[in-house]
């Protein structure tokens, strides 16, 4: 799933355990509409250090929702979700991946008759 807007906000690493590790981003997205929605987007383990965008950068995130309960002590169920990002990318980046056009072709070997092979 994609997520466009604007990074609102940039939180450091918080290191839960030795074996988690976290960082919280604020994304705005749909900011044209009357409505715009501010989402807490979060990244884990590598990509918590790996994250390179700056708040004001507008940005295309890839994105999971994760979910699971959890029964506490009390024996009461709880439900926890959360947005997890595992890539992303400016927007209007030329960083992208070349499209069909765009690819470099392999170099061909001609013969007599001009067919490549």
């Amino acid at each position: 799933m994609k997520v466009t807007g604007l990074i609102k906000k940039v939180g450091e690493v918080v290191v839960v355990s030795d074996k988690f590790k976290k960082r919280e981003i604020w994304v705005e997205t749909d900011r044209e509409s009357n409505y715009p929605q501010t989402l807490n987007i979060q990244l884990n383990q590598d990509n918590a250090d790996k994250f390179n965008l700056k708040e004001g950068q507008e940005a295309e995130l890839e994105i999971n929702l994760r979910g699971r309960t959890w029964t506490g002590n009390d024996g009461v169920e709880k439900c926890f979700n959360s947005i997890e990002c595992w890539k992303w990318e400016l927007v209007g980046s030329t960083t992208q991946a070349p499209t069909l056009e765009q690819a470099p072709q392999a170099p061909t070997k001609e013969t007599k008759d001009g067919l490549p092979f």
